[in-house]
């Protein structure tokens, strides 16, 4: 039976409880009413209200939930990317259209989502519950004088709430005082988690500014306001402690680097290894979220959606390498062949003499050609064997698909579990939008742009390296019009993606959620370039190339990344005081021992052993060594795998 005619025979919420006798009680929507987001800020609007409320009220109050009748805008492009309307109650001072807010805790909480379809649809919220702690805090922040606010909420363009009645039931008991002293405590703790995240998102601001110049402010990555609600704030909180029963978080940034990815797993290795002796420990089974970039990406979705083990992952890596970047021609060969002929020979054939001169020809000429291809065709490397090999990848580690091509990278079944996201950058937006995250889960806080992405696409649009490959094209259906997004390797705007981590953190596990372990892996430092003029000239490609080599290499900064972060994620993350943030990268001077000689180009995967070496000559040195052992100890003190 409808709610609604089951409350006819409700008596009105009374504004004093004085004499009315135990039961429930309903407060009336007086009419219909409707909201429309146009942006990605959230907008709100009071609905209806109780009368101001008494102390007697507040302390007979049992439970409070609200009932809807409501539709939405009637379409959606995906319902993978979530709802993004909804009803909340509010605690408001009786002269306030805006909430409370104690020690940063805006004192709102959610009842329940609206549907986007245009039929109307009676939905029943959140039951609160005074003798539950775990939603009790509703009850015990009020104090005389405060109503009950029933708010519409929208976020992101078109999306609209169509509100025709509500009703709030309120339940009254025997009078029973809240008890405060825990809420003081919970609320001293918990401001001080939010003042902490809200300081050091305002050094985030700063530092994005620094990062994407390009960007408009109102466009940089940011954390949304919901994220200090009360109901995500106190979560899974009880009495002032960390929230109960949940592990730190341990999370992993990789960065973007080409070949040069290889380093980054021996590095993983290697902890993976000190963290865990025994061995079988996959990185999926210690890691909550894995993000990365470019190389880091594809290295993030075998890890994380493929779930493969650190060594299976070495050698599908290297085999997949050789495979996208083949050795060209290299005139170096003929030297060889020429030595092996006796010297009596050459001298008779006058071919040693020749050789010097014909080498530095045959080299030059190569490099032209393969300058010129590059410039005209807009792509070093041939894309089709890239995808080729991700897509026989997943089929191999994910045999019961019939087609590997059509899984998506949102493992919607799985709530649980390893969180993989990867960046790339919108050609059509690029210039004043951050990097786009593409997913494997659904983030409760901020919207999926495209949230059923094949795996392959999203494996191949994170590490579309301008210049190596060319861009790649998605389509989508939007409210029945087609779009297209042209994806370039997502370190062209922010090769070391741990900013983008830090806020998928936040803004899908909460604030108040401590973290063990922020690992961030480099690739080595790139090729020292000087950037050339910009004078476009097709009758000298090789300096062309060189100018497009050095767009790169500036591209590839992540170093200056995690100068930023360091002292930010240790002091600020939650449970701050200790160390949380670790960053290896190989060749970044840990010792003289670690110098590399000469580094590697991104795709030269001919430099198998230099890279091994030199993983290797890093982990190995003294202070690598020891930073090995400081986060295998943070990882291991989670409890092992889970």
């Amino acid at each position: 039976m409808s709610i609604f005619l089951m409350s006819k025979q409700l008596p009105p919420l009374p504004g004093n409880a004085a004499g009315a006798p135990n039961g429930k009680y309903v407060k009336y929507s007086p009419s219909e009413k409707s909201l429309e987001a146009f942006s990605s800020d959230v907008v709100y609007n009071v609905w209806f209200r109780t009368k101001p409320l008494d102390e007697e009220t507040i302390n007979r109050m049992k439970s409070i939930q609200l009932t809807t009748e409501s539709s939405g805008q009637g379409f959606c492009s995906d319902p993978d990317a979530g709802l993004w309307t909804w009803f909340e109650i509010a605690i408001m001072p009786h002269w306030s259209e805006t909430p409370r807010i104690e020690n940063g805790i805006v004192l709102t909480w959610k009842s329940h989502e609206n549907s986007y379809e245009d039929v109307v649809t009676e939905k029943a919220g959140k039951i609160f519950n005074s003798s539950n702690r775990d939603d009790d805090a509703i009850f015990r922040f009020l104090k005389p004088g405060d109503t009950l606010a029933v708010r519409l909420c929208a976020r992101f363009p078109q999306w609209t709430l169509y509100a025709k009645r509500a009703l709030l039931v309120v339940e009254l008991g025997d009078e029973e005082t809240k008890p405060k002293t825990d809420l003081e405590q919970t609320v001293s703790t918990l401001g001080q988690a939010v003042s902490q995240v809200k300081i050091a998102q305002e050094a985030m601001k700063d530092i994005n500014k620094l990062i994407f110049p390009h960007i408009k402010e109102g466009h940089l990555p940011s954390l949304p306001d919901t994220v200090f609600r009360a109901d995500v704030v106190m979560e899974h909180n009880k009495a002032g402690s960390p929230p109960q029963g949940l592990r730190p978080l341990c999370v992993l940034a990789l960065d973007g680097g080409g070949v040069r990815g290889l380093e980054t797993l021996l590095v993983l290795q290697s902890i993976m290894k000190k963290a865990f002796p025994e061995g079988n420990v996959k990185p999926c089974q210690v890691f909550d979220m894995i993000g990365g970039t470019s190389t880091g990406g594809l290295i993030a979705i075998m890890l994380g959606r493929l779930e493969m083990d650190i060594d299976a992952c070495i050698n599908e890596y290297k085999g997949l390498m050789k495979t996208v970047f083949p050795p060209r021609f290299d005139a170096s060969a003929m030297g060889k062949w020429i030595d092996v002929i006796p010297a009596p020979n050459l001298v008779k054939w006058g071919v040693k003499s020749l050789f010097t001169p014909i080498n530095k020809v045959v080299h030059t000429a190569a490099d032209a050609y393969y300058g010129a291809s590059q410039l005209l065709t807009g792509a070093k490397w041939d894309d089709g064997k890239l995808e080729m090999v991700i897509k026989e990848l997943i089929g191999k580690r994910l045999p019961w698909s019939e087609n590997a091509a059509d899984i998506t990278l949102l493992d919607s079944k799985r709530t649980d579990g390893c969180k993989v996201f990867v960046t790339a950058v919108d050609v059509v937006g690029g210039n004043n939008q951050p990097p786009m995250i593409l997913r494997s889960y659904q983030n409760p806080r901020q919207m999926s742009q495209i949230p059923n992405i094949k795996i392959w696409e999203a494996a191949r649009a994170t590490s579309a390296a301008p210049f190596y490959f060319k861009p790649l094209k998605v389509k989508v259906e939007d409210q029945g019009k087609e779009h297209e997004y042209e994806f370039v390797d997502g370190g062209l705007q922010a090769n070391n993606p741990l900013g983008c981590l830090w806020n998928e953190v936040l803004t899908t596990y909460g604030i108040q959620r401590q973290t063990a372990c922020f690992l961030s892996l480099g690739t080595g430092v790139p090729p020292s370039q000087t950037l050339p003029s910009l004078n476009f000239d097709i009758r000298h490609p090789l300096k062309q190339l060189k100018f497009i080599n050095g767009l790169a290499g500036i591209a590839c900064n992540t170093e200056f990344v995690n100068t930023l972060f360091q002292s930010l994620i240790n002091a600020f993350a939650p449970n701050s005081g200790y160390r949380k943030y670790w960053r290896f990268n190989p060749g970044d001077g840990l010792g003289p021992e670690t110098k590399k000689e000469a580094a590697i180009a991104m795709d030269d995967a001919t430099k198998e052993n230099e890279m091994t070496e030199a993983a290797v000559k890093y982990i190995s040195s003294t202070k690598g060594a020891e930073m090995v052992a400081e986060c295998a100890a943070a990882l291991s003190s989670v409890g092992g795998p889970w």
